[in-house]
């Protein structure tokens, strides 16, 4: 296992500069060309810096992606320990879980090419204890449902829904924000949630209801008319 800690953190303004450009250069060249595109001559060339500065400051490329990876999730586990603490007392269950999951898949897109190269194809970096403390906030949804319910869902039931709302929300969010099935797959994303931890589906909202008549009557018609033909 390489080492995934920084050398050092700098202390003065010039060496905090020199530390954020190394950063800044990795996500660059993670978001244009993936991890393939990420060494440590390719990052000290794009920050602008020697290489021997930025060995000064890490190991390795392993150390300035994991360095990465603990900033893009703490604040993305801000994010959802704050959302999930205003929806939480929202006297209807589905808005409050499209707003929360809504929220989460906004602040993966603001970055998702980072998102999903950091998280899907460097797997070394699912072990930093900043993984888990974003994974523990997606499974702290699992537990207030739980409590909002009551059913009797394990902490091993918390946990799988946690770990399948993160690899949906990355599913989601690498998509266009004008994709119908960007949409489709949230809506999609929210029932599956609500069921899992409400043990029944939705309701249907107003404009559902007619929806899904339509489409009901849309497939009645032809049947009845091959009926009406036999």
């Amino acid at each position: 296992m390489p080492d995934l800690r920084p050398r050092k953190q700098p202390r003065q303004e010039r060496a905090r500069a020199t530390f954020e450009a190394l950063l800044e250069a990795a996500a660059r060249l993670l978001r244009e060309g993936g991890i393939a595109a990420v060494t440590t001559n390719a990052i000290a060339a794009r920050a602008g810096v020697s290489i021997g500065s930025l060995y000064e400051f890490f190991p390795n490329r392993e150390a300035i992606l994991a360095e990465l990876t603990r900033r893009r999730l703490e604040a993305l586990a801000g994010r959802i320990e704050a959302e999930l603490g205003e929806v939480i007392g929202l006297g209807d269950p589905v808005a409050a879980l499209d707003r929360l999951l809504r929220a989460i898949v906004a602040a993966v897109s603001a970055d998702q090419a980072l998102y999903v190269q950091l998280l899907r194809e460097a797997p070394f970096l699912r072990t930093l204890p900043e993984v888990r403390r974003a994974l523990a906030a997606l499974f702290a949804l699992g537990e207030a449902g739980r409590a909002r319910a009551g059913l009797p869902l394990t902490d091993a039931d918390t946990a799988l829904i946690g770990r399948m709302v993160a690899h949906a929300v990355l599913e989601i969010a690498s998509r266009a924000e004008d994709d119908p099935e960007r949409e489709r797959l949230t809506r999609a994303l929210v029932r599956l949630v609500f069921r899992m931890l409400q043990g029944r589906d939705p309701e249907p909202r107003p404009g559902e209801r007619t929806a899904a008549r339509r489409r009901g009557a849309a497939v009645r018609r032809p049947a009845a008319r091959a009926r009406a033909e036999r």
